[in-house]
């Protein structure tokens, strides 16, 4: 989150160490850093579609994503996030391009669950092996800000085995803010 802060134009400007002690006992384990924007802050080389395959577009990456596969896509964790730029206007959709694998079907359905800065969108399942443009408005207090962290949760995923150490739920080419 630090780099891609930085990156985006934003500067540390406090930090709130963590093991807050109130009363003989820990209020408060994790520490926080407040950022703020610089007044001239360039978003250049942020993108609002990160293509899996674009390895200049890696560092929007935040979480649960595993490295370049037939160089085209990317598994994912059950949990993962990416940051995007928000494309300017007042409308626009999420899309998501993946690929649900016969062996997460062949255990049953399959839910991605995505929120935008902490808002919840329509979940969708999926009940067949395939390729799926996973699509939902976004809500207009998102865009707003030149950027949005976006986060999709899985309902399951396959353990680490022996034969793979990752967790895998999914397979992603591509996601992005586009303009409706």
């Amino acid at each position: 989150w630090a780099d891609i802060a930085l990156l985006g134009g934003y500067a540390l400007w406090q930090t709130f160490p963590g093991h807050v002690l109130w009363h003989a006992r820990t209020l408060e384990l994790e520490s926080f850093d407040l950022y703020r924007l610089n007044q001239s802050a360039s978003f250049e080389g942020f993108s609002s579609m990160v293509n899996m395959a674009d390895r200049g577009l890696e560092r929007q990456l935040l979480a649960g994503f595993y490295g370049i596969e037939s160089n085209a896509w990317r598994w994912t964790a059950r949990n993962f996030s990416v940051a995007l730029k928000v494309p300017s206007g007042t409308s626009a959709k999420l899309r998501v391009d993946l690929f649900i694998p016969d062996s997460q079907i062949s255990r049953g359905p399959l839910t991605l669950q995505a929120q935008i800065d902490g808002q919840a969108l329509a979940p969708q399942t999926f009940d067949k092996s395939g390729e799926y443009l996973f699509v939902r408005d976004v809500p207009p207090s998102v865009l707003r800000a030149p950027m949005a962290a976006v986060s999709g949760s899985f309902d399951r995923a396959l353990p680490p085995s022996n034969a793979d150490l990752r967790e895998l739920a999914a397979i992603v080419k591509s996601v992005a803010l586009v303009k409706e």
